[in-house]
């Protein structure tokens, strides 16, 4: 449910994104951000930095996604 509601609010705004600074930088941010949340995973102590990494890495790689189909 909340990866559908983030989903859904930072889409048009991740769009737009696109829109003003090109594809190329929005692929590489989206890289950039799933790789830290990928680090905040390795690196949790607790479940909840776990979670907010696997949240982190999760959203980013959807936005990769999207860029990757949209070109």
């Amino acid at each position: 449910m909340t990866y559908l509601l983030t989903s859904t609010v930072f889409q048009p705004i991740f769009g737009r994104g696109t829109d003003l600074y090109g594809s190329r930088l929005m692929l590489f941010t989206s890289i950039a951000f799933f790789d830290l949340g990928t680090l905040f995973c390795a690196v949790a102590t607790d479940f909840i930095w776990f979670c907010i990494g696997r949240a982190i890495a999760g959203e980013w790689r959807h936005r990769e996604s999207c860029v990757k189909s949209s070109d």
